[in-house]
């Protein structure tokens, strides 16, 4: 890898959680999860600049990843395991995937996906 920088510093940014999974949209900026955190941020990807913070109702979100026909949901993974039963009540919706809809991106169509048939035994 070349040209390697820090794009955005979170204690610096004071921003809640660690980075875990990333992924980018069509305007080449990024997502990141931000377990412990119960977030997910919008980051230019030039500048570093933060364009968004979507609260979510788990704090250990864990990745994110554009899907859908058109690229325009975003699907959002958290975590349960390791949580206590306190912490279950709280955020009963920890471990479960989510969907965002109508944000002003979508992911890029790099990869697209095929239509795979299951292959049984």
């Amino acid at each position: 890898m070349s040209n390697q920088r820090t794009l955005l510093d979170f204690d610096k940014a004071s921003i809640a959680g660690v980075p875990d999974g990333m992924t980018i949209d069509n305007k080449n900026n990024l997502w990141i999860a931000c377990w412990g955190g119960s977030q997910i941020i919008n980051v230019d990807s030039n500048t570093g600049a933060l364009l968004y913070i979507i609260k979510m109702p788990a704090e250990r979100v864990t990745s994110l990843a554009f899907g859908g026909k058109y690229y325009d949901i975003l699907f959002v993974t958290t975590m349960k395991t390791g949580l206590t039963p306190a912490q279950i009540q709280t955020q009963p919706s920890a471990g479960a995937l989510f969907s965002i809809h109508g944000l002003p991106v979508i992911g890029n169509y790099n990869n697209p996906a095929a239509n795979c048939a299951p292959v049984l035994d």
